[in-house]
């Protein structure tokens, strides 16, 4: 890894169209010569419906037979823009933009999954996701296994004839573990199980999960790729017989993004490249320092020398992300001193935006899991996220350090 700002400007492999690099692709897109009838910027089609010429130019539209848009929760031109550049950016044949990130993952396992059909998930994964898996889904009749991120060989032992795929995050949510990509899909393609990768932490600026083989990538656009905290929407990225089921499963689920949303997704990816290597940056910054702090337990942030897959996460990855988590060794109630004492850090439920925020995973993200299921992920009672924001890193330490003093 090379330069200031933590993030590799030439690792081999990782490029889009015409080998555009990726910070390069988050400004121009897959479009960058299509001028939108000369308009710098695009439009938005804020329009539910679109007209027919005539009873049989519906028709052949509906069937198929023949190009064109109908209602936008089937598609829409403004949406279709972003999805072009999404799947650009990841290295993928197609993408579809939905309304969240939790409707990003509810369509693809709802398209590829079927009741009796089993699934292999980390059990490190976002709270929302686990409670997703073992309420609805399971409902349906899927099953799932869970197995530690960062070990491979339990995603490999936990596979058995009825896994349709196996889904983990790398780095996970909160706890920052990797998770060894090369090896899972490695795992699944022993037994032809597709592997679904959420990429919310590391962007397609750090990391392009299809490159190592995997079958499908979801994000929580609303976190880093949107960046300004404005945008709730979600992606999925794959082949294009995946991309379209998953569309036609959205179309009846309804979990459609709005074209205004789209606009604003489409308008924070341009400044991805430089918000990741600042948010890099500033997270290296604050993990060091607050490894040298006393009311500090452990720190985890794969940028650290310290971190159990450093050299996993630097050959995996180009750079190691806005995102840090750390354990105060008061537990609860030192974590809610601490809180008290911030000023310019904010706690609130998100991550990725320009602003850093704090969230407090066992009262928040993961308030369902018991305290056994939230200890065997790595999430104690005095654990707290950080996502490092492009402020001057002066500033964050001083705020840190003035919280983090009421315990000294």
């Amino acid at each position: 890894m090379t330069g200031l700002d933590g993030v590799d400007p030439a690792r081999p492999g990782e490029s889009g169209p015409a080998d555009i690099r990726p910070d390069t692709l988050a400004v121009h897109g897959a479009d960058f010569h299509d001028t939108h009838d000369r308009a710098h910027v695009p439009p938005i089609h804020l329009t539910t419906v679109f007209q027919f010429e005539s009873v049989e130019d519906m028709a052949a539209t509906f069937r198929g037979e023949r190009p064109g848009w109908i209602y936008t929760r089937y598609g829409n031109p403004t949406l279709a823009l972003v999805e072009r550049h999404l799947a650009a950016l990841e290295g993928a044949e197609a993408a579809l933009a939905v309304s969240s990130g939790m409707a990003a993952i509810s369509t693809l396992i709802l398209s590829e999954l079927s009741a009796g059909d089993h699934l292999v998930a980390a059990a490190d994964l976002y709270g929302g996701t686990r409670n997703l898996l073992d309420g609805i889904v399971r409902r349906m009749g899927i099953t799932t296994s869970w197995a530690a991120a960062d070990d491979p060989a339990a995603f490999r032992n936990a596979i058995r004839p009825g896994t349709k795929a196996i889904f983990v995050e790398t780095p996970t949510n909160p706890t920052l573990r990797i998770a060894d990509l090369t090896a899972i899909v490695a795992a699944g393609r022993e037994t032809s199980v597709p592997v679904f990768v959420d990429n919310t932490f590391a962007t397609p600026i750090l990391q392009r999960p299809l490159d190592f083989g995997a079958t499908a990538v979801i994000h929580s656009a609303t976190k880093a790729l949107a960046g300004h905290d404005d945008v709730t929407a979600g992606v999925i990225v794959g082949t294009r017989a995946l991309v379209d089921r998953c569309r036609e499963t959205m179309k009846w689920l309804g979990g459609c993004l709005d074209p205004h949303a789209a606009w604003l997704l489409e308008r924070g990816i341009k400044t991805l490249g430089l918000r990741i290597a600042r948010q890099s940056q500033n997270a290296l910054v604050l993990a060091r320092w607050l490894e040298q702090h006393p009311a500090v337990r452990s720190v985890n942030y794969p940028g650290l020398a310290t971190h159990s897959a450093h050299d996993l996460a630097a050959r995996q990855m180009r750079g190691f992300g806005g995102i840090l988590a750390f354990d105060l060794a008061g537990g609860e109630p030192a974590v809610r001193h601490w809180a008290e004492g911030l000023s310019l850090i904010r706690l609130a439920p998100t991550l990725g935006g320009v602003e850093t925020i704090a969230l407090i995973p066992a009262v928040s993200s993961h308030i369902r899991l018991s305290s056994d299921e939230r200890l065997a992920a790595g999430i104690s009672d005095g654990t707290i996220r950080i996502s490092c924001g492009i402020e001057d890193p002066a500033d964050l330490i001083k705020d840190l350090d003035r919280a983090l003093g009421r315990h000294d």
